[in-house]
C-alpha cells in the first residue's frame, strides 16, 4: 500500500513539472535575421553581441538568397506581425517572369498607415525589387497585397534583421545620405495648392551601371512625410518600373535597389505633395557595376531651367573664311504671254450679249 501511495506522489509530481516546463518562454538566442511567414509573430529579442554600429557595404544590406512566399493574385492578403524591439524591415519582390504589381503597407493600430508602396514594373525577373523601411518600436504589421488581376501571382520575402544588423543597416543609410554629391542628392518641391505634380527630377544612368539604390529623407528640409512618385524608363518616355511612394520622411528614411539592366535607364520622380510641406531630398547611387567602376550619374533639371550663375561669358571670334563669290547664272528669262480671259459679268444680259 506505502509503495502504491510512493508511486501515486512520483507521478503528480512529474505531472506538475512538466505543467510548469510547458509555460517557460524559450528566449532565441540566434543573431541571424528573422524570415517571417504571414500571420507569424517572434516577441523574443534576439541577444546582442558586441557593439555593430559601423557601416557595411551597400551591397551587403540584403540577404544574398531571401526565402519567398509566393502570394497568389487576385488581392491576396497576407499580414506580417513585427517584433516589438524591431526598428526596420526589409521586403523583396519578384515574379517568375511576368508583371509584378504588388502594395505594402506599415499599419499602426487598426487605422493608421504610416508608409504605402505601390510597385508595378514590367518583369518581375529583370527588375526585381528590394526596400528597406524604418519605423519605431511599435510592433506594426506590414500589410502586403497583389493586384485584382488572378494572372499576376507575385513572390514576396519579409524579415526583420536582429537589433545589432537594425543599428548596421541605419548606419550605412546614414553614410550613403551624407556622402551623396551634388549630382547625386536633389531636393524635389512640392506643387501648388491647384494640385498636379510638383517638381520634376531625373537622373540619367550610364549603361555599365547594373543597379541603383535610391534614399528619400526630408529630415533636413521639412521634416515631413514624403509622396512621390518613381518611375524608372528605359528609352524615350518608356516606363518599365513604377512604384507610387508615400512614407514618413522625418523619421523613416526610404532605401530601395532598383535594376538597371543594359543602357538607356532614366529614374524619373514627382513630387505629389503640396508646396507648403512636400519638400524632401532624394539620392541616387550606382551600386552595382558591369566592369570599371568609372561611371557618373548625369543629373538633369526638368523644371528649373534657368541659366547659369557667374559664369564668363564666351565670346568667339568670326572665322576667317574666304567669301565665295557666285557669278549670275546666264539663262533667257521666261516670257509667259498673258492669258485671255474673258472679264467677269456681273449680269445674265452682259453674259449672253458677250457669247453672241
Amino acid at each position: 500500500m506505502k509503495i502504491n501511495c510512493s508511486i501515486i506522489a512520483l507521478g503528480v509530481f512529474q505531472a506538475i513539472s512538466w505543467s510548469a516546463d510547458a509555460f517557460n518562454v524559450q528566449v532565441s538566442k540566434a543573431t541571424s535575421p528573422i524570415v517571417l511567414k504571414s500571420s507569424n509573430s517572434d516577441s523574443t529579442s534576439p541577444a546582442e553581441s558586441g557593439s555593430a554600429t559601423e557601416a557595411i557595404p551597400a551591397t551587403s544590406m540584403y540577404p544574398i538568397n531571401p526565402t519567398y512566399e509566393t502570394v497568389q493574385g487576385g488581392g491576396t492578403v497576407r499580414t506580417y506581425q513585427m517584433p516589438p524591439w524591431a526598428t526596420n524591415a526589409q521586403m523583396a519582390f519578384k515574379t517568375n517572369g511576368r508583371p509584378l504589381k504588388a502594395t505594402a503597407q506599415l499599419w499602426i493600430g487598426p487605422i493608421r498607415t504610416t508608409h504605402t508602396m505601390t510597385i508595378n514594373c514590367m518583369d518581375g525577373v529583370q527588375t526585381p525589387y528590394m526596400s528597406t523601411i524604418t519605423f519605431k518600436k511599435l510592433a506594426p504589421v506590414i500589410r502586403i497585397f497583389t493586384s485584382d488581376s488572378l494572372e499576376l501571382p507575385v513572390e514576396a520575402s519579409v524579415w526583420v534583421p536582429p537589433p545589432e544588423r537594425s543599428e548596421t543597416i541605419a548606419a550605412t543609410i546614414e553614410e550613403i545620405w551624407e556622402g551623396a554629391t551634388a549630382d547625386e542628392k536633389k531636393i524635389i518641391q512640392g506643387a501648388d495648392v491647384s494640385g498636379g505634380h510638383g517638381a520634376v527630377r531625373t537622373w540619367e544612368i550610364p549603361a555599365n551601371v547594373k543597379s541603383v539604390q535610391l534614399v528619400a529623407w526630408s529630415k533636413d528640409t521639412s521634416k515631413k512625410s514624403l509622396k512621390a512618385k518613381i518611375e524608372v524608363l528605359q528609352g524615350p518616355n518608356n516606363k518599365m518600373q513604377d512604384i507610387d511612394l508615400q512614407c514618413g520622411g522625418s523619421t523613416q528614411p526610404f532605401h530601395a535597389v532598383l535594376q538597371t539592366p543594359g543602357s538607356g535607364w532614366v529614374i524619373r520622380v514627382y513630387n505629389k505633395k503640396f508646396v507648403e510641406d512636400g519638400l524632401f531630398e532624394l539620392v541616387v547611387k550606382p551600386l552595382e557595376f558591369i566592369g570599371v567602376e568609372s561611371a557618373k550619374l548625369k543629373t538633369i533639371i526638368a523644371v528649373d531651367n534657368k541659366p547659369p550663375v557667374n559664369e564668363p561669358v564666351v565670346i568667339r571670334p568670326p572665322v576667317n573664311e574666304p567669301v565665295v563669290i557666285r557669278p549670275p547664272v546666264n539663262q533667257p528669262p521666261v516670257v509667259r504671254p498673258p492669258v485671255n480671259q474673258p472679264a467677269a459679268f456681273s449680269t445674265m444680259a452682259a453674259q449672253k450679249q458677250w457669247w453672241q
